[in-house]
């Protein structure tokens, strides 16, 4: 798994690359605590190219979600796709986890919501 870090004003974008899964998703979880302590306006990860995720992504998923929500962090995931999105779909968290189709989406309700 690659992770690429970039900013678009005060919102930090990961951009995701490759399976999320037990041997790595540490990696996507420090990345996240990292940005959460140097006090970001916002984050987005994008999934655009992720193809695989188990149990252990998810649960960086959920930790993610819940770190940012008590942070009072502005929070997406966008381009969930194939066997990720269904993935997602089955552990019924669609609802829960803060999901948009499109990276511009989501920064339009981030800049929107300040």
């Amino acid at each position: 798994m690659e992770l690429h870090k970039r900013t678009s004003g005060s919102v930090h974008i990961i951009d995701v690359k490759g399976d999320l899964d037990l041997f790595n998703s540490h990696k996507l979880k420090e990345s996240v605590n990292e940005l959460v302590a140097s006090n970001i306006g916002g984050l987005i990860l994008n999934f655009g190219q992720v193809d695989y995720i188990d149990s252990s992504g998810v649960g960086v998923l959920i930790y993610s979600n819940s770190l940012l929500k008590s942070n009072r962090t502005f929070f997406h995931i966008v381009q969930l796709h194939g066997s990720v999105r269904r993935v997602i779909e089955l552990t019924k968290l669609i609802g829960f986890l803060p999901i948009t189709d499109t990276e511009d989406a989501a920064l339009k309700q981030i800049h929107g919501a300040r």
